[in-house]
C-alpha cells in the first residue's frame, strides 16, 4: 500500500555541546522543527522506534519549491538540510529505480507526489 508520511522540514546548526572531536572534522549537524537532531533520528536500534515505517520505503528530499532532488531507501546516504523530508512507501525494494523521482513535485495541501511535468 502506497502512502506519504511528512518528516518535516530540516535546518543546519551547531549544536551547544557538541564535541571538539567533532568540530575538528567538520561534522554538520541538523534538526527538525521539533529540535530533533538528524543522527538520533536515523540511529535508533529498535526498528519499533524508527521514525521510518519501513526500510525499504523511499526517503526523499523536498525543496521550498516542493520539487523532489533526491530519493534513497538508505536515510543515511542523505542529508535533509535546507530541505524537507517525506518518506514514501512504495512497496518496493529495488534501487534501481528511485531516478523516476527526481523531478517530481509534491503538493503539501494533498500529501501527494505529482509526475514530472
Amino acid at each position: 500500500m502506497d502512502f506519504i508520511k511528512d518528516h518535516g522540514t530540516w535546518t543546519n546548526y551547531v549544536p551547544t555541546d557538541s564535541n571538539l572531536y567533532l568540530n575538528r572534522f567538520h561534522v554538520m549537524f541538523c534538526k527538525n522543527e521539533t529540535d530533533t537532531d538528524w543522527y538520533q533520528y536515523i540511529s535508533q536500534n529498535d526498528p519499533t522506534k524508527s521514525p521510518f515505517s519501513s526500510r525499504t520505503s523511499v526517503k526523499i528530499l523536498i525543496t521550498d519549491e516542493n520539487v523532489v532532488i533526491n530519493a534513497n531507501r538508505d536515510e543515511t546516504a542523505i542529508y535533509p538540510a535546507g530541505l524537507r523530508l517525506i518518506e514514501y512507501n512504495d512497496g518496493g525494494e529495488d534501487t534501481s529505480t528511485l531516478f523516476q523521482y527526481v523531478g517530481m513535485t509534491y503538493d503539501p495541501a494533498t500529501n501527494d507526489l505529482k509526475p514530472k511535468t
